[in-house]
């Protein structure tokens, strides 16, 4: 997602078998770095329950700014959906 003068990081992952070995850290660190080089700002999301990736984010310098609450919806199906 892109705003003025804001870019969001988003989706970083890094397999169970890699964690600890800095790799998520020096990924949005070299991120980070490319934003503010274009002036802009970095911002992203993460679930409240993710507490690794908190932890993470805040030694590179992010700060809680405020709670979002997400919805997921998915169109109900029905037995005339599957006769198509």
């Amino acid at each position: 997602m892109r705003l003025d003068g804001f870019t969001e990081i988003s989706a970083v992952c890094v397999h169970p078998s890699a964690r600890g070995q800095g790799l998520a850290a020096e990924l949005v660190s070299t991120l980070v770095r490319s934003i503010v080089s274009r002036s802009e700002t970095p911002f992203l999301h993460v679930f409240s329950s993710n507490h690794p990736a908190i932890e993470l984010y805040l030694k590179l310098g992010f700060v809680l700014r405020r709670p979002i609450h997400l919805a997921l919806l998915a169109r109900a199906s029905s037995d005339a959906d599957c006769d198509r």
